[in-house]
């Protein structure tokens, strides 16, 4: 160590960051991963650790963010290492919509919530600009097609990052499920739910004779559309089962049949003249 560092003060311009430490449930200042003395910080370094203890002491709700922020940080570390464990240290690529973004309704929510916060599952997302009938029932039958990133891949040797985005924290899907258009204009997602157990057997593909292997559909909870408000701006507001799209079809060729035009739909939702899935509004 250089004789000028034994005596150096660090500050704001040597990019020091504060955390916090739940064991001394008290904020400190790094410096490149290194925790900084109390006496190595300058006296505006200082006073600013010293005002956000205090803040932290006065602020029972505070402290009990900061306990439960350190909490999630762990089990995300956990699960990281549990997936690289099993083979499935890659994960997705976050992408952000260039359509304005609307808040997902409260009610729907908590119900992704919900889902996204259960244990020993792999939650996922594949994203796409084709809604139209022939693909999404293609996919919900026959599984999801593993065409990795592009048309000339080898088979055996793509992998379900290659198709499928998914990260240590499954609450993450949430704001890639409503970010989706910032993947090459994609419409809505796939969401995909594949227990740990399988992911460890590694038996959850199909192969298929067209060259291409198939995610089983078994792991394919529903397509998640995009819905455009009348503002312009982009939100979610339900997940499409293979049982409703089976129904939305069939009344339609019912209703078609008899000449009736077709009044409601399950979830309303509707096919277009081009069988392309849209939402009324």
């Amino acid at each position: 160590m250089a004789l000028k560092d034994l005596f150096k003060k660090y500050g704001f311009k040597d990019y020091i960051y504060l955390r916090f430490n739940e064991e001394t449930k008290k904020y400190e200042y790094f410096y490149h991963g290194t925790l900084l003395p109390y006496k190595k910080l300058d006296n505006e370094a200082r006073k600013h650790l010293d005002e956000s203890n205090n803040n932290l002491l006065n602020n029972p709700s505070l402290l009990e963010q900061e306990l439960a922020n350190r909490a999630r940080e762990k089990r995300i570390k956990a699960r990281e290492m549990k997936l690289e464990e099993m083979g499935y240290n890659d994960t997705s690529t976050e992408f952000l919509s260039d359509v304005p973004i609307s808040p997902i309704n409260p009610e729907f929510s908590k119900k992704i919530d919900t889902m996204l916060s259960e244990d020993n599952v792999l939650y996922g997302i594949h994203r796409s600009k084709d809604t139209s009938n022939e693909y999404l029932l293609d996919t919900f039958e026959n599984g999801l097609l593993m065409m990795g990133h592009g048309w000339f891949v080898d088979s055996k040797a793509v992998e379900l990052c290659q198709n499928v985005g998914y990260y240590p924290d499954n609450m993450q899907i949430k704001n890639e499920l409503i970010n989706a258009h910032g993947f090459n204009g994609s419409m809505g997602s796939f969401l995909i739910r594949i227990p740990d157990e399988d992911l460890k057997r590694g038996d959850i593909f199909l192969e298929t004779q067209n060259y291409y292997k198939r995610l089983k559909p078994k792991y394919i909870v529903g397509y998640v559309p995009l819905v455009k408000l009348p503002n312009g701006s982009l939100t979610i507001d339900k997940i499409i089962t293979y049982g409703q799209l089976k129904q939305m079809m069939n009344e339609k060729v019912k209703n078609t049949n008899s000449y009736k035009m077709i009044e409601t739909y399950p979830d309303d939702i509707e096919l277009d003249e081009n069988d392309n899935l849209t939402m009324r509004r």
